[in-house]
């Protein structure tokens, strides 16, 4: 009996030992599951956020009138969330509170900036819910000022990138560190309501979608769009805080998903806009010059520097030549009686000013008057006065002095000219006096001759405008650029390099110009991007200023600033110290 009755125990503890294992094994299969289910959802609504980016890039891209500008979002202020873009009602004073809202699916009807379409798809997380979004001011129609006009519209090219002109927005990781502080908008999944959010009402504010916490004291919220900071946060998803993590206030409360686009990355799209518009220009210009100058040809390209922007004969790199100059060509000459002696002499009333750098040294004293001393006092800079003025050193003997009949020099003066012309324009805008092209001792720049201290030389400035080739950005080669391109001023962020013999007069059966793998094209653009003005620095080894002749100011590595007609491929990857964009143009 005592046998049987420790069998008959024995067996019960297998058995209990099985029901215990199967209710672990249940619980666990069960715990899994509701992971693997939440981990399925996470993908989804982090697909979904890519898709809402994605879109929201594509609509501000292509945007038919203003490139570059954001939707406004689908906002409380009109007492609805009703999917529609909110701009209809100008307000008089501004708020933060009109630039973050759910994503906007259609657009008004009633519109304060034309077209307004909505981003036409309505973007929803795993649990149903609509996704919210936040957008930079510098992207913005300033529809708070009446009445509404294009002078309204933010200037949008790569220049805004490092001079916006508000803050660009911050995203913050769960601990508050910075992610990027160069955000052009977030899109938030808020997820199903936690702790005391309601949102029952027609029009909840954004707090009960979008969360916050609280961490050493600091308080972090992606409902409230705040200035200074304007900062949203990837907090860490309840689920992953437990109750012995000091490093937050309790109740922890926060299941927000977030992604969001920098303005580099909107830049770029809309660089490559730019550049397919100016390329589809520049094929419309060779199709129309064809039926007068078989085969056609394409246009000289304008001097880099600022506000140049005609077409200078055998000038095979630069700028798109936007502009039609209207005044018969000046010249002006520089002589090096030797080589610390210099005169420069022109029609002085077609320039604002003449400056000269001076290769050492520097000056101390201003005489006479209409004259300033800058560049680290390198730089005497005077303006074209009947009064005679100029800059002079401790000595006394090494002077630069201007007068209406020229500028000089005297003593040990070895440096550079700059002339900034005034010549007049169709569109009313100045223009700088270019150089000729040197040879030997002396170099042209954009606006500057800079000649050597060794010995004596002689040469002449002139703006040498090319009269011969048919005008690009004209109806008559329909050529017209788009007036948003202009507006944003985008031919300043587009190098342009054409083949010697593809332009006026040339039969282009040999064009010499390369972009990567693909040769003997007629001619190329590379978009700028932004001055690259931080390490790692590109080819120029220090910040880029975006002005001057130099093409190392403007374009970022050695193959693009060698001064060939080879350069990098399209698909080189834009990194920290290089955001170059080539572009074929050819048929």
């Amino acid at each position: 009996m005592n046998q049987a009755w420790t069998l008959q125990k024995g067996a019960a503890l297998i058995l209990m030992a099985f029901i215990l294992g199967l209710g672990v094994a249940v619980f666990v299969l069960k715990t899994y599951n509701a992971d693997a289910t939440r981990a399925r959802q996470d993908e989804k609504t982090y697909q979904t956020l890519s898709q809402a980016k994605k879109a929201l890039i594509a609509w501000s891209v292509s945007n038919s009138k203003r490139p570059g500008q954001m939707p406004f979002p689908d906002r409380n202020g009109d007492g609805n969330y009703d999917g529609y873009s909110d701009c209809n009602s100008p307000a008089s004073t501004f708020s933060y509170s009109f630039l973050i809202g759910q994503m906007p699916v259609f657009g008004q009807t009633n519109p304060c900036v034309s077209p307004q379409v909505g981003i036409g798809e309505d973007f929803i997380d795993a649990q149903g819910k609509r996704l919210w979004y936040a957008v930079s001011r510098n992207l913005m129609h300033k529809y708070e000022s009446l009445p509404v006009t294009p002078t309204n519209d933010p200037v949008i090219n790569p220049n805004i990138i490092n001079s916006p002109s508000y803050a660009w927005l911050k995203v913050l990781d769960s601990e508050g560190k910075v992610i990027s502080d160069r955000v052009a908008a977030v899109i938030i999944a808020p997820g199903n309501a936690i702790g005391e959010q309601a949102r029952s009402a027609a029009a909840p504010s954004p707090n009960q979608y979008l969360d916050s916490f609280i961490l050493g004291g600091t308080t972090y919220s992606n409902s409230s769009y705040l200035v200074p900071d304007q900062a949203f946060v990837m907090g860490l998803d309840e689920r992953m805080v437990g109750v012995n993590d000091t490093r937050f206030v309790k109740p922890y409360y926060f299941n927000d998903k977030l992604a969001y686009i920098t303005i580099d990355e909107l830049m770029a799209g809309l660089s490559s806009r730019a550049a397919a518009e100016a390329k589809t220009k520049l094929l419309n210009y060779k199709k129309s010059t064809a039926i007068t100058s078989p085969p056609g040809y394409y246009p000289y390209a304008s001097l880099l520097g600022l506000i140049e922007h005609y077409q200078k004969n055998n000038q095979y790199d630069g700028f798109l030549p936007i502009l039609t100059a209207t005044q018969p060509t000046t010249s002006c000459s520089v002589t090096y009686t030797n080589a610390n002696a210099s005169s420069a002499t022109c029609a002085a009333s077609s320039f604002v000013s003449i400056e000269f750098t001076r290769t050492s040294g520097t000056f101390t004293t201003i005489t006479g008057s209409g004259c300033q001393i800058t560049n680290s006092d390198g730089t005497c800079s005077c303006a074209i006065t009947s009064s005679s003025g100029g800059c002079s050193d401790t000595t006394g003997t090494n002077q630069f002095t201007c007068t209406l009949s020229g500028c000089s020099t005297t003593g040990s003066l070895p440096g550079s000219y700059v002339f900034n012309g005034a010549f007049k324009y169709p569109m009313g805008t100045p223009a700088i006096v270019q150089a000729n092209t040197f040879n030997g001792i002396c170099r042209c720049g954009a606006n500057s001759v800079i000649c050597s201290s060794s010995s004596a030389a002689v040469g002449d400035f002139s703006n040498q405008y090319a009269t011969l080739p048919d005008d690009f950005n004209s109806v008559a080669t329909n050529s017209t650029l788009p007036s948003w391109f202009t507006v944003n001023k985008w031919q300043d962020y587009l190098y342009y390099q054409v083949s010697s013999n593809c332009t006026y007069g040339q039969s282009c059966d040999s064009p010499d110009v390369s972009v990567g793998n693909k040769l003997a094209s007629p001619a190329m653009i590379a978009a700028t991007g932004a001055p690259i003005i931080s390490a790692p620095f590109a080819v120029k080894g220090a910040a880029q200023t975006h002005s001057g002749c130099d093409v190392k100011e403007y374009l970022d590595s050695l193959e693009n600033t060698n001064l060939d007609t080879k350069f990098e491929a399209n698909t080189k990857p834009r990194l920290s110290n290089y955001n170059d964009q080539t572009f074929v143009v050819m048929p």
